[in-house]
Protein backbone atom coordinates (compact mmCIF):
# COMPACT_ATOMS: atom_id res chain seq x y z
CA UNK A 1 0.00 0.00 0.00
CA UNK A 2 1.05 3.35 -0.68
CA UNK A 3 0.74 6.70 0.47
CA UNK A 4 1.32 10.17 -1.52
CA UNK A 5 3.60 11.80 0.96
CA UNK A 6 4.32 15.55 1.23
CA UNK A 7 6.90 18.02 3.13
CA UNK A 8 5.87 20.96 4.83
CA UNK A 9 7.90 24.04 6.22
CA UNK A 10 7.40 24.85 9.00
CA UNK A 11 9.34 27.70 11.53
CA UNK A 12 11.27 24.76 13.34
CA UNK A 13 12.18 23.19 10.15
CA UNK A 14 9.94 20.57 8.59
CA UNK A 15 7.05 18.44 9.02
CA UNK A 16 6.12 15.18 7.15
CA UNK A 17 2.30 15.44 5.84
CA UNK A 18 0.08 13.31 4.02
CA UNK A 19 -2.19 13.28 1.13
CA UNK A 20 -4.97 10.91 0.01
CA UNK A 21 -5.46 11.19 -3.71
CA UNK A 22 -8.06 9.68 -6.19
CA UNK A 23 -6.22 10.05 -9.92
CA UNK A 24 -5.44 13.91 -10.17
CA UNK A 25 -6.56 15.85 -7.47
CA UNK A 26 -5.77 15.21 -3.72
CA UNK A 27 -8.64 14.70 -1.33
CA UNK A 28 -7.40 15.23 2.17
CA UNK A 29 -4.17 16.03 4.16
CA UNK A 30 -3.34 14.78 7.42
CA UNK A 31 -0.32 15.92 9.92
CA UNK A 32 1.22 14.28 12.73
CA UNK A 33 -0.78 10.73 11.78
CA UNK A 34 -0.17 8.22 9.29
CA UNK A 35 -3.80 6.61 8.65
CA UNK A 36 -3.44 3.53 6.63
CA UNK A 37 -6.18 4.68 3.96
CA UNK A 38 -5.77 4.16 0.16
CA UNK A 39 -3.94 6.00 -2.03
CA UNK A 40 -3.19 5.61 -5.68
CA UNK A 41 0.49 7.16 -6.78
CA UNK A 42 0.39 9.36 -9.50
CA UNK A 43 1.65 7.71 -11.97
CA UNK A 44 1.18 5.96 -15.09
CA UNK A 45 1.43 2.21 -16.37
CA UNK A 46 5.28 1.35 -16.49
CA UNK A 47 6.12 1.17 -19.68
CA UNK A 48 8.28 -0.94 -21.70
CA UNK A 49 11.93 0.19 -22.10
CA UNK A 50 11.89 0.55 -26.33
CA UNK A 51 8.41 2.84 -25.08
CA UNK A 52 10.15 5.25 -22.47
CA UNK A 53 13.23 5.37 -24.40
CA UNK A 54 12.17 7.46 -27.46
CA UNK A 55 9.48 9.46 -25.05
CA UNK A 56 13.04 10.84 -23.34
CA UNK A 57 14.66 13.96 -23.32
CA UNK A 58 17.46 12.37 -21.84
CA UNK A 59 18.87 9.38 -20.98
CA UNK A 60 21.92 9.13 -19.03
CA UNK A 61 24.13 7.40 -16.25
CA UNK A 62 25.35 9.52 -13.45
CA UNK A 63 26.28 9.54 -10.14
CA UNK A 64 24.05 12.41 -7.79
CA UNK A 65 26.56 14.95 -6.19
CA UNK A 66 24.27 17.41 -4.72
CA UNK A 67 20.66 18.10 -4.07
CA UNK A 68 18.50 20.96 -3.07
CA UNK A 69 14.40 21.10 -2.16
CA UNK A 70 12.97 24.07 -4.14
CA UNK A 71 8.98 25.79 -3.48
CA UNK A 72 7.14 28.46 -5.18
CA UNK A 73 5.64 29.58 -1.88
CA UNK A 74 6.18 28.70 2.16
CA UNK A 75 4.26 25.77 2.38
CA UNK A 76 4.95 22.66 0.37
CA UNK A 77 8.41 21.40 -0.83
CA UNK A 78 6.78 20.78 -4.62
CA UNK A 79 10.13 19.32 -6.16
CA UNK A 80 13.51 18.57 -5.20
CA UNK A 81 16.53 19.09 -7.86
CA UNK A 82 19.10 16.69 -8.02
CA UNK A 83 23.00 17.73 -9.62
CA UNK A 84 24.61 14.84 -11.04
CA UNK A 85 28.47 14.08 -12.56
CA UNK A 86 26.95 12.51 -15.79
CA UNK A 87 29.14 9.30 -16.90
CA UNK A 88 27.30 7.52 -19.79
CA UNK A 89 24.37 9.20 -22.60
CA UNK A 90 22.00 7.39 -24.43
CA UNK A 91 19.69 9.94 -25.35
CA UNK A 92 20.25 13.99 -25.59
CA UNK A 93 22.95 16.28 -25.49
CA UNK A 94 26.43 15.52 -23.62
CA UNK A 95 26.90 17.43 -20.46
CA UNK A 96 29.97 16.62 -17.58
CA UNK A 97 27.05 17.62 -15.14
CA UNK A 98 23.63 17.75 -15.45
CA UNK A 99 19.92 18.75 -13.20
CA UNK A 100 17.23 16.78 -12.72
CA UNK A 101 13.83 17.07 -10.91
CA UNK A 102 11.15 14.90 -9.47
CA UNK A 103 8.66 16.23 -8.19
CA UNK A 104 7.00 15.60 -4.30
CA UNK A 105 4.74 12.60 -4.75
CA UNK A 106 4.52 8.74 -3.20
CA UNK A 107 5.69 7.29 -6.53
CA UNK A 108 8.79 9.67 -7.12
CA UNK A 109 12.14 8.02 -7.36
CA UNK A 110 14.10 9.04 -4.50
CA UNK A 111 17.58 9.87 -5.31
CA UNK A 112 20.84 9.91 -2.99
CA UNK A 113 23.79 11.74 -2.58
CA UNK A 114 26.84 9.60 -3.67
CA UNK A 115 24.98 6.75 -5.57
CA UNK A 116 24.57 6.42 -9.53
CA UNK A 117 21.64 5.97 -11.27
CA UNK A 118 20.15 5.33 -14.78
CA UNK A 119 17.92 8.18 -15.64
CA UNK A 120 15.35 8.87 -18.25
CA UNK A 121 14.07 12.14 -17.94
CA UNK A 122 11.20 14.14 -19.67
CA UNK A 123 10.68 17.95 -20.00
CA UNK A 124 9.33 19.04 -17.41
CA UNK A 125 8.03 23.09 -16.06
CA UNK A 126 11.52 22.98 -13.98
CA UNK A 127 13.84 21.44 -16.30
CA UNK A 128 14.19 18.08 -16.68
CA UNK A 129 11.72 15.66 -14.77
CA UNK A 130 12.51 12.06 -13.66
CA UNK A 131 8.64 11.04 -13.74
CA UNK A 132 7.16 8.26 -11.59
CA UNK A 133 6.75 4.88 -12.41
CA UNK A 134 8.60 4.69 -15.32
CA UNK A 135 12.63 2.55 -16.05
CA UNK A 136 14.41 4.99 -13.48
CA UNK A 137 16.81 3.12 -11.23
CA UNK A 138 19.15 2.71 -9.09
CA UNK A 139 22.38 1.77 -11.54
CA UNK A 140 23.25 -1.37 -9.61
CA UNK A 141 19.66 -2.77 -10.18
CA UNK A 142 19.84 -1.78 -13.82
CA UNK A 143 21.34 -4.10 -15.49
CA UNK A 144 18.65 -5.63 -17.74
CA UNK A 145 17.02 -1.93 -18.68
CA UNK A 146 21.12 -1.17 -19.70
CA UNK A 147 20.81 -4.31 -21.74
CA UNK A 148 17.83 -3.42 -23.33
CA UNK A 149 19.27 0.03 -24.28
CA UNK A 150 22.10 -1.05 -26.10
CA UNK A 151 19.71 -3.58 -27.73
CA UNK A 152 17.80 -0.65 -29.23
CA UNK A 153 20.85 1.40 -30.04
CA UNK A 154 22.63 -1.70 -32.39
CA UNK A 155 19.56 -2.34 -33.81
CA UNK A 156 18.19 1.29 -34.19
CA UNK A 157 20.23 1.51 -37.72
CA UNK A 158 18.44 -1.30 -39.41
CA UNK A 159 14.96 -1.51 -37.68
CA UNK A 160 11.90 -0.94 -39.84
CA UNK A 161 9.11 0.48 -37.99
CA UNK A 162 8.38 -0.66 -34.37
CA UNK A 163 5.59 -1.99 -31.89
CA UNK A 164 2.15 -0.66 -30.73
CA UNK A 165 1.22 -2.46 -27.93
CA UNK A 166 -0.93 -2.36 -24.53
CA UNK A 167 -3.99 -3.55 -22.48
CA UNK A 168 -7.62 -3.46 -22.70
CA UNK A 169 -8.70 -3.57 -18.96
CA UNK A 170 -12.02 -3.75 -17.65
CA UNK A 171 -12.88 -0.80 -15.77
CA UNK A 172 -14.24 -2.34 -12.59
CA UNK A 173 -11.65 -5.26 -12.17
CA UNK A 174 -8.24 -5.33 -10.83
CA UNK A 175 -5.62 -2.78 -12.83
CA UNK A 176 -4.12 -5.52 -14.60
CA UNK A 177 -7.27 -7.56 -15.38
CA UNK A 178 -7.03 -7.42 -19.11
CA UNK A 179 -10.73 -8.07 -21.65
CA UNK A 180 -9.82 -10.58 -24.15
CA UNK A 181 -10.88 -11.22 -27.70
CA UNK A 182 -11.34 -7.39 -28.76
CA UNK A 183 -10.02 -6.10 -31.71
CA UNK A 184 -8.08 -3.17 -31.38
CA UNK A 185 -7.90 -1.16 -34.93
CA UNK A 186 -4.90 1.05 -35.72
CA UNK A 187 -4.36 3.44 -38.75
CA UNK A 188 -2.13 5.55 -40.26
CA UNK A 189 0.05 6.39 -43.01
CA UNK A 190 -3.00 5.30 -45.46
CA UNK A 191 -3.01 1.71 -44.47
CA UNK A 192 -4.85 0.02 -41.54
CA UNK A 193 -4.20 -2.62 -38.81
CA UNK A 194 -5.73 -4.95 -36.74
CA UNK A 195 -4.76 -6.49 -33.59
CA UNK A 196 -7.01 -9.22 -31.19
CA UNK A 197 -6.52 -9.42 -27.33
CA UNK A 198 -4.88 -12.16 -26.04
CA UNK A 199 -6.18 -13.79 -22.54
CA UNK A 200 -4.60 -11.72 -20.53
CA UNK A 201 -6.24 -8.49 -23.00
CA UNK A 202 -2.94 -7.13 -24.23
CA UNK A 203 -2.21 -6.95 -27.70
CA UNK A 204 0.06 -5.94 -30.19
CA UNK A 205 0.92 -4.69 -34.11
CA UNK A 206 4.17 -4.08 -35.65
CA UNK A 207 3.54 -1.03 -38.01
CA UNK A 208 6.07 0.97 -40.33
CA UNK A 209 7.66 4.33 -38.50
CA UNK A 210 5.10 7.09 -38.04
CA UNK A 211 2.11 8.83 -36.39
CA UNK A 212 -1.16 6.45 -35.90
CA UNK A 213 -4.41 6.17 -34.34
CA UNK A 214 -6.04 3.10 -32.21
CA UNK A 215 -9.53 2.35 -31.22
CA UNK A 216 -11.60 -0.69 -29.73
CA UNK A 217 -13.89 -1.68 -32.51
CA UNK A 218 -16.72 -4.01 -30.11
CA UNK A 219 -20.59 -3.77 -30.10
CA UNK A 220 -19.98 -4.83 -26.53
CA UNK A 221 -17.30 -2.39 -25.22
CA UNK A 222 -17.31 1.16 -25.01
CA UNK A 223 -13.38 2.12 -24.16
CA UNK A 224 -11.65 4.98 -24.02
CA UNK A 225 -7.91 5.99 -23.44
CA UNK A 226 -6.75 5.27 -19.64
CA UNK A 227 -5.69 8.27 -18.17
CA UNK A 228 -2.52 6.46 -16.63
CA UNK A 229 -1.72 5.40 -20.42
CA UNK A 230 1.84 6.05 -21.60
CA UNK A 231 0.61 6.53 -25.01
CA UNK A 232 -2.54 8.78 -25.64
CA UNK A 233 -4.80 6.42 -28.60
CA UNK A 234 -5.54 9.44 -30.48
CA UNK A 235 -1.85 10.51 -31.32
CA UNK A 236 0.78 7.56 -30.93
CA UNK A 237 4.05 8.39 -32.58
CA UNK A 238 6.17 4.86 -33.48
CA UNK A 239 10.15 5.56 -34.45
CA UNK A 240 12.03 3.09 -35.96
CA UNK A 241 13.10 0.30 -33.23
CA UNK A 242 10.71 2.22 -30.63
CA UNK A 243 7.57 1.21 -29.42
CA UNK A 244 4.32 2.66 -28.17
CA UNK A 245 2.15 1.15 -24.87
CA UNK A 246 -1.61 2.51 -24.69
CA UNK A 247 -3.64 0.89 -22.16
CA UNK A 248 -7.71 1.04 -22.80
CA UNK A 249 -10.48 1.37 -20.10
CA UNK A 250 -13.03 -0.84 -21.19
CA UNK A 251 -16.89 -0.78 -19.75
CA UNK A 252 -19.78 -3.13 -21.02
CA UNK A 253 -22.38 -1.50 -22.49
CA UNK A 254 -24.77 -5.33 -21.92
CA UNK A 255 -23.01 -7.03 -18.76
CA UNK A 256 -25.23 -10.24 -19.29
CA UNK A 257 -23.52 -11.21 -22.02
CA UNK A 258 -19.60 -10.08 -21.42
CA UNK A 259 -16.91 -12.47 -20.04
CA UNK A 260 -13.71 -11.43 -18.52
CA UNK A 261 -11.86 -14.41 -19.50
CA UNK A 262 -13.87 -15.46 -22.64
CA UNK A 263 -13.69 -12.53 -24.25
CA UNK A 264 -16.55 -11.20 -26.64
CA UNK A 265 -19.40 -13.68 -26.63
Amino acid sequence: MTHPRFVRKTAGGFKLTCAYSSRLTAVALVTLFWFPLPARALCSVVPRVCTEFFRSAAVLTGTVVSERDWSSDTDFIERTYYKLKVEGVYRGETHEFIEVYTENNSGRLKLEVGKGYLLFASAGVGGLLIGCGGNSAELKDASETMREIKRLLAGMQSAHGGDIGGLVRFSDAEPDKGVAGVEIVVKGNGHTYVARTNSDGRFHVHVPAGQYVAHVNSAKWTARTDDYSNDRAESIKVENGGCADVTFLASPNRPSTIGLSGGER
